[in-house]
């Protein structure tokens, strides 16, 4: 996995490289986790691709509670996300985001082989 951006330190998550990479390279433990594409699917479904090369499906409905989150239980206005290139993340158009780690989570949370990395964000006990 190679970072094409000139600054990579944005809001995120860390994620393992599975390749091994020179050790003099930043990115040779650690990347920022980001999202680089997402769309809705329906109800409050969002199809997610990450930096790492994961794609998968995260349902936020559980998710959207709080003064900034409960307008997005409107369909039309949850439906309006979009990534933002600078944040790296999902965003709408009040100004509510999810951190990427978060909707990785969301996306992920039945994988047997990310638990450990779950743990440690804080999501699992």
């Amino acid at each position: 996995m190679i970072c094409t951006k000139t600054n990579c330190w944005k809001t995120g998550g860390f994620v393992e490289l599975a390749t091994n990479l020179s050790q003099s390279s930043l990115w040779s433990k650690t990347v920022f986790l980001h999202i680089s594409q997402a769309r809705h699917l329906r109800d409050y479904e969002v199809e997610v691709t990450f930096n790492d090369g994961r794609r998968g499906i995260a349902d936020l409905r559980d998710s959207l509670t709080g003064k900034v989150f409960e307008p997005l239980r409107d369909l039309k206005v949850f439906a309006q996300l979009r990534v933002d290139p600078e944040l790296d993340t999902i965003v709408w158009p009040n100004g509510a985001d999810f951190a990427p780690e978060f909707i990785y989570f969301r996306a992920f949370q039945s994988e047997p082989d990310l638990q450990d990395r779950f743990k440690s964000w804080g999501y699992v006990a």
